[in-house]
């Protein structure tokens, strides 16, 4: 029992800590609006920044390690 107890103890953590929204650049569509995932792997980011400077987006917002980069024309 304790070694069932402790698998599934592993597999709850494990569960939460690797959710990965996408590994390599994609596009996402989010209310028929395209959006660009951008996996960025460092911390303190200006998602916004980069988003507007590099992508032409709009705006962006961050989930690490992921920029996430709106109304990209």
């Amino acid at each position: 029992m304790k070694t069932l107890n402790f698998c599934l103890f592993l597999v709850i953590i494990s569960s939460l800590t690797v959710r990965v929204f996408c590994l390599n650049d994609r596009f996402l569509t989010v209310n028929d609006n395209y959006v660009i995932c951008l996996y960025i792997n460092k911390s303190f980011v200006n998602c916004e920044n980069l988003c507007k400077a590099y992508m032409n987006a709009k705006d962006g917002f961050c989930r690490q390690p992921h920029c996430f980069c709106t109304d990209v024309e």
